[in-house]
């Protein structure tokens, strides 16, 4: 039987002597530190100390600290970044929530008992509850070889290990902590109510921010002014944001709520009203990778019914077009700095920048151009950096701190080899890197499509598992596109929640399966 975890973990022995001497040594020595940092004045600082011990506080309520790194992630590190950049360094408390996750994750699998935890193999559906954990660490595996074989281990490896795996906390906590099946569900059912609140910052991003970036100056820098929509997500008043990721969280909002209709869970009049309204944030911030998500997810997700039904397929097709038709009149609508665009304009411009030979933004390469670049700097003339990367953070490009001491830093500032993820990893961990990364995806996609088809699930947890699958391919569908994939803690909290309940819902059904098994 499954329980969901409290205060359980902890060793209910009494401790000695020796444990109270410990205990108060550490408290007497933490409030002496606390004391000098709050003699600072340093905001900063005090901030932190308060975070500090109120993750410590939480370590009694992991699942209260999951709750909390979640929302970190996803709304309160955006958030802070936007409206109040003093408090922007919050998203530091989401990485180290994370890694108290990880250790009490940690301390969950050392007192595991080991039938309950045990990798169970059914050969009729082959499913491997370990697989998305293990191309997890294999990733980790291809990265610290690769810092070790490039720069040892030097504060910029560190730093670029550190952004690939700053909230990986969050897989092992599903994996490991036994939540509950109806808490886990209702921990991914949470991206319906996450896109809700997406609506009325990104109302606040258009109508009030947005026209204070329709400059001169602006136009000069390259700035896009609709990219200010960002939601809860990473974004600043006068540069760019993660659109793509509010863009990507809505899509798998839409795909939630209409698995749940498939199901029978929702009726269809409430999952094409909420639906429209998940739209909103994304019409509004021009975020272009919709055009490619909304179809390729919604086809895959009907692909059996559409199928069966030619008209209804075919009528659904022109419904669908007619919507990315106004979408794209729309984008082209838009106010921007650089002036306004016919649709013929802004097609063109967006094939340029994309696969023509047009730089993006201020950079010297696009999303196409990366990729040759990339080949003709390595192959056959250097194997072993083809294979292996320059190691992680390699491909970061900045103004200040590491960003300098890169290798985009110092030999290609401002030419963009790190634009994309897909890029960032054929520079930081080369071909092996990129495919330990593919196989991650594709282990999740397989994985939660074969779980769907298992009767140990009960209707909603199909359509989440639906939805799973979908947002999967939502996660892979960003790797061309952006590069959030290497550092950006929004996106990263949104992937390890999904490969997260990924992970858990195959060990879950293991641990059924073996339960009907006389």
């Amino acid at each position: 039987m499954n329980k969901t975890l409290g205060a359980s973990y902890i060793h209910t022995q009494q401790p000695g002597v020796l444990g109270y001497v410990i205990f108060f040594g550490v408290l007497l020595v933490a409030s002496v530190f606390s004391g000098l940092l709050v003699s600072t004045g340093n905001f900063i600082l005090i901030a932190l100390l308060f975070v500090m011990f109120t993750g410590v506080a939480l370590i009694a309520f992991p699942v209260a600290l999951l709750v909390a790194v979640l929302l970190a992630g996803i709304v309160f590190s955006g958030l802070a970044e936007m409206y109040l950049p003093v408090l922007r360094h919050i998203r530091w408390a989401a990485a180290l929530g994370a890694v108290v996750l990880a250790l009490i994750a940690l301390f969950k699998w050392m007192q595991r008992d080991k039938k309950t935890f045990a990798a169970n193999k059914s050969s009729a559906v082959n499913i491997t509850p370990g697989i998305v954990p293990f191309w997890i660490f294999a990733l980790l595996l291809v990265c610290v070889f690769s810092g070790l074989l490039n720069t040892g281990l030097s504060i910029e490896t560190l730093i670029g290990l550190k952004g690939y795996f700053q909230v990986a906390g969050i897989l092992l906590a599903f994996y490991f902590f036994g939540l509950s099946r109806k808490l886990s569900t209702r921990f991914f059912l949470a991206l319906i109510p996450l896109a809700l609140l997406q609506i009325p910052f990104a109302m606040h991003q258009y109508f009030f921010l947005l026209p204070t970036r329709l400059t001169q100056d602006a136009a000069r820098h390259g700035v896009v002014a609709p990219d200010v929509v960002v939601g809860t997500f990473i974004g600043t008043a006068g540069g760019g944001g993660g659109n793509a990721i509010l863009a990507s969280l809505q899509v798998m909002a839409i795909c939630l709520l209409l698995a749940l209709w498939l199901h029978g869970r929702i009726k269809l009049k409430t999952a094409f009203i909420v639906s429209i309204v998940c739209v909103v944030p994304v019409v509004l911030n021009e975020s272009k990778i919709m055009f490619v998500m909304l179809p390729l997810v919604l086809g895959w997700m009907f692909r059996d019914f559409l199928l069966k039904h030619t008209f209804k397929f075919m009528a659904g097709i022109l419904v669908l077009v007619l919507f990315l038709a106004g979408m794209f009149l729309f984008y082209a609508a838009l106010p921007r700095a650089q002036g306004k665009f016919t649709p013929e304009q802004y097609f063109s411009n967006s094939m340029r920048y994309n696969i023509g030979s047009q730089g993006y933004g201020t950079l010297k390469l696009n999303r196409s151009t990366i990729y040759p670049y990339w080949l003709d700097r390595h192959g056959a003339n250097n194997i072993p950096q083809t294979l292996i990367g320059h190691g992680p953070g390699s491909s970061i490009e900045g103004n200040s701190g590491i960003s300098r001491n890169t290798l985009a830093g110092e030999k290609y500032a401002g030419v963009g080899i790190g634009l994309t993820s897909g890029s960032s990893l054929l520079w930081e961990l080369g071909i092996l890197g990129l495919g330990v990364v593919i196989a991650l995806h594709w282990a999740a996609f397989v994985q939660a499509g074969r779980l769907v088809k298992l009767n140990v699930f009960s209707p909603t947890e199909k359509a989440t598992l639906v939805a799973a699958q979908a947002a999967v391919i939502v996660l892979f569908l960003n790797l061309p596109h952006n590069n959030y994939f290497v550092f950006e803690i929004g996106y990263q909290t949104l992937q390890f929640l999904i490969f997260g309940y990924i992970a858990y819902s195959a060990k879950t059904a293991a641990s059924a399966m073996r339960e009907q098994t006389p």
